[in-house]
């Protein structure tokens, strides 16, 4: 891989696991319980960062009292008042020290050997710009008959291959996911700038580790995933309910706006300038209309239990979700297919004049078009 010049000093191999919490004092001391029971090697550096973002409960106080003076590695608290995911985040690889940032939730933990395991895998394989592993859940209660078919949407999972998985139309959870600054760094060089916030306060909308993944890949690095990074993943009792599941995919229905214009960049190769605000809001009321249609036909036997298990419905608010955010960017949504197709054409060019290539021997980025990351028909 080529050398480029940034402005920001080229930081030691080590792990920055960065921990993003909002209103976490409840949540937090497992998670950095199971960091505490980590033990790399001492040639491996790591850190832990709590990024405080807008917290107005004991967050800080509980991250200081629940982190001892003797523990593995250093621990720092850093402020970011700006609401929303992708803020926190931010603040997180601004101020990590490290090479190779890990985000874990407040509400994961960690196996032993995970940051071991992440320094190996970054270090080993410099063409990775991103890697995540196996995520299981550990529910609060027993959960109901629905959760198996929906755990992804809980960032729970696995994939059916390790390693290199860019070429599989497979993405990466946020939960666990570890970044290369550098790759981070080349992409806003070259302009990136996320769309999605993320999570914000109450708000249930994500997606922004895929908006991250589309554009590592339109640049040419490699996605990995390693099955030997374990965490597990909280999921209160609340979270487990019908009405939290279809508020969670109106949320994802959301997303899709964004996401659905960088999959047509990379499908069509930055000529998706066909896609328009009008084309996509017809299309999108009439997916509204079908799947209501449809989860009355298909609803019958779960009305009495208020649709409860009715996959109709979650199709449908999937897509009322697609709606309402493309009614909320009818006056930015052509202009940001246009700014994606010019994105797409810088980092495909960046790609191609890497020496050696980052991506494989195609004459472009590979064109993963999965359609719907979060798992919807239409």
């Amino acid at each position: 891989m080529s050398s480029r010049n940034h402005k920001e000093k080229r930081r030691q191999p080590g792990v920055s696991v960065v921990i993003c919490c909002y209103n976490s004092a409840l949540r937090l001391p497992k998670a950095l319980h199971h960091l505490l029971a980590q033990t790399p090697p001492a040639s491996i550096p790591w850190e832990v960062l709590v990024i405080n973002n807008a917290s107005t409960d004991d967050t800080v106080a509980v991250a200081k009292a629940q982190w001892p003076s003797d523990a593995p590695a250093p621990l720092r608290i850093v402020d970011e008042s700006q609401p929303g995911l992708i803020y926190a985040r931010e603040r997180g690889i601004k101020e990590a020290h490290y090479e190779y940032i890990n985000f874990i939730d407040d509400d994961n933990w960690v196996a032993p050997g995970w940051v071991e395991i992440i320094f190996d895998v970054m270090h080993n394989h410099p063409e990775v710009a991103a890697c995540g592993g196996r995520i299981d859940a550990a529910p609060e209660e027993t959960p109901p008959a629905w959760f198996e078919r929906y755990q992804n949407n809980y960032a729970v999972g696995t994939y059916e291959r390790a390693g290199d998985i860019t070429d599989h139309r497979v993405w990466l959870l946020g939960a666990g996911i570890t970044v290369r600054n550098k790759a981070i760094q080349d992409l806003r060089a070259h302009g990136f700038v996320s769309r999605l916030t993320g999570r914000k306060g109450k708000s249930l909308s994500a997606g922004e580790e895929f908006e991250l993944c589309f554009a590592l890949v339109m640049a040419g690095w490699r996605l990995w995933y390693e099955p030997r990074l374990s965490l597990q993943h909280f999921i209160p009792r609340q979270r487990l309910t019908w009405d939290y599941l279809r508020r969670l995919h109106r949320g994802f229905g959301r997303t899709t706006v964004v996401h659905e214009i960088y999959l047509a960049q990379m499908r069509e190769e930055g000529n998706a300038a066909s896609r328009s605000w009008w084309r996509e809001g017809g299309r999108a009321l009439k997916k509204v209309v079908y799947y209501y249609f449809d989860a009355l036909r298909d609803a019958e036997s779960t009305r009495a239990s208020g649709f409860e298990g009715c996959h109709a419905i979650i199709n449908y608010e999937h897509k009322i979700g697609r709606l309402y955010e493309l009614w909320q960017r009818k006056g930015t949504y052509d202009r940001s297919v246009e700014e994606l197709g010019a994105l797409y054409t810088r980092l495909a060019a960046y790609a191609r004049a890497q020496a050696p290539p980052l991506q494989t021997t195609s004459k472009r980025p590979p064109a993963i078009v999965h359609e719907n990351p979060a798992g919807f028909e239409g």
